[in-house]
């Protein structure tokens, strides 16, 4: 998932709606709280083509720690 994917996910919904402004807030928001985290409980998910944007998800870790 990207910044901008969980940015709109958390303004789904919302009344009233987040400016653009507001909304690029809380993406570079986002961004850096998984860049602080990277490595720890998120992992880069790189496309394959080798351009667009970054992804993240949970790191292997954090999923093996569930399922015991």
């Amino acid at each position: 998932m990207t910044a901008r994917e969980m940015m709109a996910a958390v303004l789904d919904g919302r009344e009233p709606r987040a400016t653009r402004e507001q909304e690029i807030d809380l993406q570079s928001a986002i961004l850096s709280l998984m860049r602080n985290r990277s490595g720890k409980l998120v992992e880069v998910v790189y496309p394959a083509s080798g351009t667009g944007p970054v992804g993240w998800r949970p790191a292997v870790q954090i999923e093996e720690n569930l399922l015991k």
